[in-house]
């Protein structure tokens, strides 16, 4: 529950009735792929085997819902305040309106700019030295993703929003082996024809909280309309 506001227990009701109720969602589609399998992720699921062994129940929610939270949630984010970024920077949103060429440099300067994942969390494997302090092997840190990606020394103008910024290295779903896995889904929705209706926003959206405010979770953190 980081970074979700005072009301714990509320919260944490709401999150509890959540999961029982995608456990019992994913229970039943788990049933009906048992007896009626298709061409899809779930049933090749049930399906797979490894030395003798196939996923148990538990095992089956546990991928599905992590996939779901991996691969949806940061597509909503990377969509929301992707656009948002562009509505309060015409200029950007020009210049992708004139060129839809520039929809894939477009996607990792938002992700970047203002990605769906501010920090992640990671467990130390082996104590190390980091800059003067010592990190001993179980410690659990936090990556700043989001401060590591308006860094001066590696992106001029950080604070800037430039879709046709050259060398964006942006660590928004992490680098090397802590690449988040949801990652290849989230940029390949992001190019996709869903997003791209900032191609047509010639119908006058304009942002209904010029301000903006931090919502309840860091995945979509902004509103407009």
């Amino acid at each position: 529950m980081e970074g979700v506001g005072a009301d714990y227990p509320a919260i944490a009701r709401r999150t509890n009735r959540s999961v029982l109720e995608l456990t019992d969602y994913l229970g039943g589609l788990f049933e009906q792929r048992r007896r009626r399998p298709r061409a899809d992720l779930i049933s090749d699921l049930i399906a797979v085997e490894a030395e003798g062994d196939r996923l148990s129940q538990a095992e089956l929610f546990g991928i599905c819902s992590f996939l779901l939270e991996a691969g949806h949630e940061t597509t909503t984010g990377l969509i929301g305040n992707g656009l948002l970024a562009l509505l309060r920077h015409p200029d950007q949103m020009s210049k992708l309106q004139e060129n839809p060429a520039l929809i894939g440099p477009a996607v990792e300067e938002c992700l970047r700019y203002d990605g769906p994942i501010q920090r992640i969390s990671r467990v130390v494997t082996a104590d190390f030295e980091l800059r003067g302090r010592r990190l001993r092997r179980g410690q659990r840190i936090w990556a700043m993703q989001g401060a590591a990606n308006r860094d001066p020394q590696q992106f001029p103008e950080p604070d800037r929003i430039d879709i046709l910024r050259r060398n964006n290295r942006h660590l928004a779903f992490g680098t090397a082996s802590t690449t988040a896995w949801g990652r290849p889904w989230t940029a390949s929705k992001g190019r996709s024809p869903s997003w791209r209706c900032c191609g047509c926003l010639s119908f006058g959206w304009r942002i209904g909280h010029p301000s903006g405010r931090r919502a309840s979770r860091c995945a979509l953190r902004r509103r407009c309309r």
